[in-house]
């Protein structure tokens, strides 16, 4: 139960489908290695290592300094506050593109 609705919030708040699921995983599942999270996930290594590196660039999860190498997810609370704050960027981002976009169309009209 616990496992669908982070699922849910983390998709409703724009992480993709597989990285909320390696998320999540590691959530509940403390640090794990790369095999471990894609023998959990029933998917290739390299494919979760690119989700990983993803959600590492994303401050989502974090990698021990020392082999062997493990991942383990940011606290919850700390995910959805930074995917809140990415959510609300990139509408301010498309609010002011719009207003360019207006401005330009706005000028146009008036010099037809």
């Amino acid at each position: 139960m616990t496992e669908k609705w982070m699922l849910k919030a983390l998709l409703d708040l724009g992480l993709a489908q597989r990285d909320a699921e390696v998320y999540v995983f590691l959530a509940l599942n403390g640090s794990k290695n790369t095999s471990d999270i894609a023998d959990a996930l029933n998917t290739y290594k390299n494919k979760v290592g690119q989700i990983l590196k993803k959600l590492q660039d994303r401050q989502i999860v974090f990698v021990t300094p020392s082999p062997p190498t493990q991942f383990s997810a940011v606290p919850f609370d700390q995910v959805l506050d930074l995917l809140v704050r990415d959510t609300v960027e990139e509408a301010n981002r498309l609010e002011r593109k719009k207003k360019k976009i207006f401005a330009l169309w706005k000028e146009s009209v008036k010099n037809n």
